[in-house]
């Protein structure tokens, strides 16, 4: 039986939420299909992530989402849930907790959305991000969710009606009274990987802990408290050149692929209107011949290859149809990606951001992933499971890691013997 169904918003959150299971050796598996639940192959399985892909949904049809799921879950005895939400709340954050919470009959929802490891922090019911408050950060500038508060509570308000509490230490979280059948979300301020495990060891001696959220960090206490089964994995096979393919927007990712850049790796900036507008699925390339042909020359000569979309995206027009035009430009990325990779290339893909990450692993890996080691926080290793067989992939959140984290990826994957690199499912404490 599954020991627990994690809901996800995008996937290189689902991937960052998975790999705390997978580290640990809990058989994990992340999925872009809400129908995997249908086809047994959670048997082998203690922990599910599931991409709904909701974030940049309608808050009704993202809840929607939520609902199907835990239904479909609830089928098979899945009796614990956790809702990963994204570290600076961007997102339907009040209108998914509400819809597990009232999915479940639960009367409380233990919310932790601290993630200290990357700078993440709640004090008196506010988020931080690296000790600037959410609403002053570059994420109040999000092209597609700017965030308009710190302030938690009012954030779940704006998509939902159920009494929010904020609590400071672990300690103030008492059973319900007999008969309390009024639901709430409970808050909690974590500012250190100490709050977060007191946090986690709290709620479990209370049985708290079948229904909760937050993201990667509070999951990774889940996997230390909790009773799951477990069973080492077989290794994953790297190979020594990266493709990175930056979909992130993220002015820390943009940075990154600067670093990079200066440091004398080849980039091609790709613009947005070359990406969507339908050229590749008809098997045009981008930029013509020299295009075809500069990559041909770096990737025989051993080199790494960044494909970057523009900074013209998006910039009239509704809502919907600049979202829309992100979808699309990821997809483009993606098209051409996946062209690259079926070419027989030695590469190791390296993705920026979960839209683009899951359009490559829709063409390459069937819409399923095996997560098998944190590199860094927030940058993770799966295998992909589907067209090419034990493929690696290596995602990263857009907003983490430091401005070096392509070289750190490429020492890890370089720092493994052999001529196709083998990188091991070991965990990283």
């Amino acid at each position: 039986m599954l020991d627990m169904l994690v809901l996800a918003d995008d996937l290189a959150g689902a991937l960052d939420t998975g790999v705390q299971f997978a580290r640990r050796s809990i058989p994990t598996l992340v999925s872009t299909r809400i129908d995997t639940l249908d086809q047994g192959i959670y048997r082998e399985i203690s922990v599910i992530v599931l991409d709904l892909d909701s974030r940049h949904l309608p808050p009704e049809r993202a809840a929607g989402r939520v609902r199907r799921a835990v239904e479909r879950s609830r089928r098979i005895g899945v009796r614990r849930f956790y809702k990963k939400t994204d570290s600076t709340l961007r997102g339907n954050i009040g209108s998914e907790l509400t819809a597990l919470l009232e999915s479940c009959g639960g009367s409380m929802l233990a919310f932790v959305p601290a993630y200290p490891e990357n700078g993440r922090t709640t004090e008196g019911g506010r988020q931080f991000v690296d000790g600037v408050p959410l609403h002053l950060s570059a994420y109040a500038e999000d092209p597609q969710d700017p965030v308009s508060g710190g302030s938690i509570r009012e954030i779940i308000a704006a998509q939902s009606s159920i009494a929010v509490e904020t609590v400071e230490t672990p300690e103030e979280i008492f059973l319900p009274e007999p008969g309390q059948r009024a639901s709430r979300i409970v808050v909690f301020d974590a500012r250190t990987g100490e709050d977060m495990r007191k946090i986690a060891e709290r709620l479990d001696r209370l049985g708290l802990l079948h229904l909760s959220a937050g993201c990667a960090g509070f999951a990774a206490h889940l996997s230390r408290v909790l009773d799951f089964r477990r069973r080492e994995q077989e290794p994953v096979q790297c190979q020594p050149g990266l493709l990175v393919v930056c979909g992130s927007t993220n002015p820390v990712s943009l940075e990154q692929v600067e670093r990079a850049v200066r440091r004398g790796t080849e980039r091609f900036v790709l613009e947005p209107e070359r990406l969507s507008g339908g050229g590749l699925k008809e098997g045009q390339d981008p930029a013509g011949e020299e295009f075809t042909s500069r990559i041909e020359e770096i990737l025989r000569a051993g080199g790494d290859l960044i494909l970057q979309a523009g900074r013209g995206q998006a910039t009239a027009g509704t809502a919907g149809a600049q979202r829309g035009q992100f979808r699309r430009v990821a997809e483009g990325l993606a098209e051409l990606a996946a062209r690259i990779l079926r070419s027989g290339r030695r590469l190791t893909p390296v993705v920026f951001g979960g839209d683009t990450a899951r359009a490559l692993v829709d063409r390459l890996g069937g819409g399923i992933l095996l997560p098998v080691e944190q590199i860094a926080p927030g940058v993770v290793l799966s295998r992909l499971a589907g067209e090419l067989p034990a493929a690696p992939l290596i995602t990263k959140a857009g907003g983490f890691g430091p401005p070096e984290v392509i070289e750190e990826i490429k020492r890890y994957v370089s720092s493994r013997p052999g001529p196709a690199s083998r990188c091991s499912g070991s965990s990283r404490p």
